[in-house]
């Protein structure tokens, strides 16, 4: 089968039930993908070949015997390198790292195994998830698979194009500021940040306590669903449901230069026409001032990532790449007030958000300013770096989703991002499952 790197979580379960596909053909299709394409795209730091295929086996074993399977059993999954497996290092691509194996699983990576899903391996990021791609780590960057001069985003670079190129049907990034959300916009697949402290942090590495989300990526929507109940079992998340009534809102205030570029608020407005041919109904609210946060969110950002990595700076700061330094040395000068102030400011962008969501049930919103800008012009990686209407809604704490909303001119992806109250991710889903029917963006593959 030429279309198994390409098959939806969704579409591999249906075949291995009814045994048109078996785990480890599958899994073996996605290696050898891995194997003939990560040297251009770099997405993957490591691979776990001989575990994920012995792992496909006893899938296929048991599924010969007639036993129950949980319900990802055989579905393959990856991970960014910040979340720890056990036996495994876990680098935070950066050389400041401990040389140690994890002890454990993260929590969720034992969730996901436990549901019977397979992992595969651990995926590039930028350098402790604050970094930057440059030239001074020993760990080549991800690349874009639509073009592979273009940044692919970050921090969670890796997930995003390990899932853009057919290498895995699953993935988890982290998300401080807008890490899953970013690299999902510019290689047009789905990443999602739940809301705060809904999935578990256990055995990941921290970067800031009060923004760190952990998230997951798919292509499609219904696989993101699989994944958020594989990770939040507790939380009733039914199959999609009708948009019959939905209040949607796409402000002026988001639609400006600075936040958003021409093309991608022609693929937001176009977004929002979609939603209500599918019975959404389009209102108008006065969101909160989103730039105004946006210092908040950075003074936590650097003052609590300093705090974490205070003593690896004193002792070796040589270890650390030129950005990740500077970038946690900025903490270093930040005082106690002003962080509790911008914890407060947090808090009044919380409630300003509940009192908004009075109004419309999902708020739209560009991802990123524009598609992916060219990985050697680091005043244009800077300028779409400044991510406002990502970041702020780690300082919240809502639930957010990002997916591919078209392409430019120059067939680069194009993202809208929804966001949500507290406790509405099903809603999102929902949204992102009957946008995705409506449209097939998300059909559309690169060409390696």
């Amino acid at each position: 089968m030429d279309d198994l790197p390409f098959l939806s979580a969704s579409e591999a379960r249906l075949l291995m039930a009814s045994r048109a596909l078996s785990a480890v053909e599958y899994v073996q299709a996605l290696l050898d993908r891995i194997a003939r394409y990560n040297g251009q795209l770099a997405a993957f730091i490591e691979v776990y070949a001989d575990e994920a295929l012995t792992e496909a086996a006893r899938v296929d074993a048991r599924r010969a015997a007639g036993q129950a399977l949980p319900p990802l059993a055989g579905i393959p999954f990856a991970i960014k390198d910040l979340l720890d497996v056990a036996g495994k290092r876990t680098t935070a691509q950066s050389r400041a790292s401990s040389p140690l194996p994890a002890t454990a699983d993260a929590m969720v990576v034992r969730q996901l195994r436990a549901a019977g899903a397979i992992l595969l391996g651990k995926l590039t990021l930028e350098e402790w998830g604050i970094g930057s791609p440059l030239d001074d780590l020993p760990w080549p960057p991800a690349r874009n698979p639509w073009d592979r001069q273009r940044s692919p985003g970050g921090s969670s670079s890796g997930s995003a194009v390990a899932l853009a190129a057919g290498l895995v049907p699953l993935a988890l990034g982290t998300d401080s500021a807008g890490s899953v959300r970013g690299p999902a916009a510019l290689c047009g697949v789905i990443g999602m940040k739940a809301g705060r402290g809904r999935i578990s942090r256990a055995g990941a590495v921290a970067l800031s306590r009060s923004l760190d989300h952990i998230g997951p990526m798919a292509r499609t929507a219904r696989d993101c669903r699989l994944l958020y109940q594989a990770l939040v079992p507790v939380s009733p998340c039914p199959d999609a449901r009708p948009l019959t009534g939905l209040r949607i809102a796409l402000p002026d205030e988001v639609l400006v230069p600075d936040l958003c570029s021409a093309d991608t608020a022609m693929a937001l407005q176009e977004t929002c026409r979609v939603l209500v041919t599918l019975g959404a109904r389009r209102v108008a609210i006065r969101p909160p001032d989103f730039p105004s946060f946006y210092d908040d969110v950075l003074t936590v950002l650097h003052a609590e990532a300093f705090r974490h990595h205070r003593k690896r700076l004193a002792m070796t700061p040589e270890a650390f790449g030129r950005r990740a330094r500077q970038d946690l040395l900025r903490g270093q000068g930040i005082s106690g007030t002003d962080y509790a102030a911008a914890l407060a400011a947090g808090r009044r962008l919380s409630d300003a958000l509940t009192r908004m969501f009075a109004g419309c049930d999902i708020l739209v919103t560009p991802v990123v300013n524009g598609p992916a800008a060219p990985i050697h012009d680091e005043a244009a990686l800077r300028r779409a770096g400044r991510g406002v209407m990502r970041a702020v809604f780690n300082l919240s704490g809502n639930p957010v989703l990002a997916l591919c909303a078209g392409f430019s001119p120059e067939g680069l992806p194009l993202a809208a991002q929804f966001v949500g109250p507290m406790g509405s991710e099903p809603l999102l889903l929902d949204v992102a499952e009957a946008f995705q029917a409506a449209t097939g963006w998300h059909r559309r593959h690169p060409t390696l």
